[in-house]
């Protein structure tokens, strides 16, 4: 784990890989996975110019909630709204989004909330 962001309600946890000026890729990870099940992906990513941003989800790692109302840690929309707080943050623009497993809602969200920086979703094994 490289560096940490802070949004209003959390303390995000992220990895950060590949070129320094690639195109963004947010890369959200299954459950009960970890950003590592991309591990696979990343040589090719990386070969493709792709700078690869997987952030920890609540609740998972060091990523932490210090939001008073607790929002449950599989809420697609709380992770939706992480994930758009995350590009917010981090400053990335045209970011890719793709989402493992059924917690690829949580990219659907971001799409339909954060129309602004973000560009295609790529849902992978959507439940």
């Amino acid at each position: 784990m490289n560096d940490y962001v802070h949004s209003a309600d959390l303390r995000i946890a992220y990895d950060i890989s590949g070129p320094p000026y690639g195109p963004p890729l947010e890369a959200v990870h299954g459950s009960p996975y970890y950003i590592h099940c991309w591990d696979g992906v990343l040589p090719h990513r990386h070969r493709a110019g792709c700078r690869f941003h997987p952030p920890y989800l609540r609740a998972v790692r060091a990523t932490r909630c210090s939001c008073s109302y607790r929002p449950k840690t599989e809420q697609s929309r709380a992770l939706g709204r992480d994930r758009g707080d995350d590009v917010d943050a981090l400053e990335l623009h045209d970011v890719i989004v793709s989402a493992h497993d059924w917690r690829a809602r949580a990219g659907y969200v971001v799409n339909a909330l954060f129309t602004d920086g973000i560009s295609p979703l790529v849902p992978i094994a959507a439940g």
